[in-house]
Order: C-alpha cells, then structure tokens, then sequence
C-alpha cells in the first residue's frame, strides 16, 4: 500500500478572487492526510504557542507548505497584501503569526520535515531579497519550471505592457539556476469540477469574448474585432472601472457574497461565449484561463506559444492559434463553420 503523507498547509483563511490557491488546498486535500494551520484555521490559544509547539503536538508532519504571503510581506506593513483579500479572522491577530512562520521556514532546517513553498504570486518583479529568503529556507517550489520563464530581453512586445517598467529577471536568473531546477515540483493550476460546463455551443449567446485584465494582446484584439466589417456579438468586458469596484467592495464589506457574484459573473462571461480569446500578456505566461476558457465549453483562441506545446495544447484539436491580423477572419471562419 503507497504511504499517505502527512501534510501541514501554513496560511492565513482566506478568499480571494482568483480560485488558484483553493484549488490548490482542494488537491492536497485529496492527495494527502492534511491539516491547516493558522488564523481562521487555529484556534489563538494554539496559535499563540507557535507552530513547532503544534508540530511536536501532532507527531510531526512529511510535509509542511505554505506561500509567499506569509514570509515574504512587507516588514514596514506585514498585512498589507491580505488586505484585499476577504479574510475570516481579524487581521490583528495575524502579525505574531507571520512573524513565527518566516522564523520557521526561513531558520528552521529540520530535516525530517521537508519544506514545500507555493509560488502563487507575481514574480516578474521579485526582489533580491525575497530571493535570498527562499534560498535560505531550502524550500521545495511548487510552480513552473524552468520552460516557462523568459529573461526581459526576450520579450519583445513587454514595452507595451502598463507594467513593462517593473519587471526584471531576478526570478528568471533563480528558476535557470542548477541548483533551484532540482527543487522545483513542477505545477500549473487545477480546476475544480464546477468549473466544467458542456453548454451547446449555439446555445451560447456571444460569438467571442476577451476575459480579464487588458493586456496588451487583447487590447489590440478587443479593437480588431470593433472595427471588423463583420458584425461580431463581443461579450462585456471582465476588467476595467467594474472589476476595480466590485474589487474594492470586496475589501471594505469582506463579503463573499459579493466575492461569488464576481466569480459568477466572470465565468458566465465565458460560459455564454462561443469563443474566448486570451494571452498570458508579454511575458508569455500560461496563466489559468487557458484552461479555463476550454473547460467552460468555450473554444479557446490564442496566438501560438512555445510554452503551450509543452502543455498538450495543439492547433485545431484543443485551441485554434490565430494572429491579432487574421482574428476577425478567422473567427468569422469558426462561427459559420466553415
């Protein structure tokens, strides 16, 4: 019989927007014996005796995992990031919880327990320092490996983006590393099952829709398409002045009705599209709609990329690769089947 691995998930109970970190939870609820540890999850009794007490208390663990958000914060404001989250737990109970759980991961080598960190963040701009914080924790790293990162000069669109001046290659230069590749468990993202919809596809109201925030690629998209002669049904846009309210309605109130409604609304955006187009901006990451747009019955429009192919997506079985030049055609091709 496989061992079934005792696992410890340090953070603090959270929602957010975006379903990766649940998801995330939800497969190492199903592939491992385990427990969560920290505000929301903890009562503050335990809490307050720290986490190597809790570990001693539990026989130990194989595994303990957690993310950036609980060593990585700002040390002037150490709960800003959660700050736009919808939190379960007060937040000022928080600060002598993060403080305890960099000090274990970053100090802490026992090596009966091994390290796991979760890359769910950003890294285009990583600092140096977080980067020396996870090489001196010797974490294990769940995220993509060395394929799918690009160093800024290759990306030669980046100019575009409303971001372009922030990004550098700390992280690129520290996933490349020798050293960094043998630590890195390789994963993407997961989908839950009701993210999964077989909606027929005249059934589907929009011919194309362009989810998320508007990166350069899908701007230049969304305006092709307006000025097409063709009279394309575009769905409503996902960013914009929208997202920015209901966001921060979501930080003032912390309400999940609120939270599902955002959810809801953003995949109905696809569910009633008959295609998607989407990119992973400039730098060319394979973000999560391109699994999502597919798994809502939509059909997945994208410009070819190198990353993609070491995915399975493959022109004109799982995806239909276009150019911003011939989308309208293109799209006009997939609508009357032709």
């Amino acid at each position: 019989m496989n061992k079934v691995f005792k696992v410890l998930y340090v953070d603090v109970y959270r929602h957010y927007h975006n379903p990766n970190n649940a998801n995330f939870l939800k497969v190492l609820q199903k592939s491992s014996r385990l427990t969560k540890y920290g505000p929301g999850f903890t009562d503050k009794e335990v809490l307050d005796k720290g986490i190597t007490n809790f570990i001693d208390n539990n026989k130990g663990f194989d595994f303990i995992v957690t993310e950036h958000m609980c060593i990585m914060w700002d040390e002037k404001d150490p709960l800003k990031a959660f700050k736009s989250s919808t939190l379960e737990v007060d937040l000022g109970i928080c600060s002598a919880f993060l403080e305890d759980i960099k000090d274990y991961f970053v100090n802490n080598h026992n090596q009966k327990i091994k390290k796991l960190f979760f890359c769910n963040f950003d890294p285009y701009n990583i600092s140096i320092k977080n980067i020396e914080l996870l090489e001196k924790s010797k974490c294990y790293l769940i995220t993509k490996d060395h394929k799918f990162w690009y160093q800024s000069n290759e990306l030669e669109n980046l100019i575009f983006e409303d971001f372009n001046d922030k990004v550098n290659d700390n992280w690129f230069k520290f996933i490349s590393l020798p050293s960094t590749k043998k630590k890195v468990i390789s994963y993407h993202t997961a989908l839950d099952k009701n993210e999964f919809c077989s909606k027929r596809f005249i059934k589907r109201k929009y011919d194309i829709s362009i989810p998320g925030v508007e990166y350069h690629s899908r701007k230049i998209a969304s305006r092709e398409l307006k000025l097409s002669n063709y009279a394309f049904k575009i769905g409503k846009k996902s960013s914009g002045l929208r997202r920015k309210i209901i966001s921060r309605l979501m930080q003032i109130t912390k309400s999940k009705t609120i939270l599902r409604y955002y959810q809801d609304s953003y995949s109905k955006g696809i569910n009633d599209s008959k295609t998607c187009f989407t990119c992973g901006s400039a730098l060319m990451y394979t973000i999560r709609k391109f699994y999502e747009i597919p798994a809502w019955g939509s059909l997945l429009l994208c410009e070819p990329l190198e990353p993609l192919k070491h995915l399975g997506f493959e022109n004109k079985d799982n995806c239909i690769f276009v150019s911003l030049e011939d989308l309208d055609k293109k799209l006009y091709e997939i609508i009357n089947d032709k």
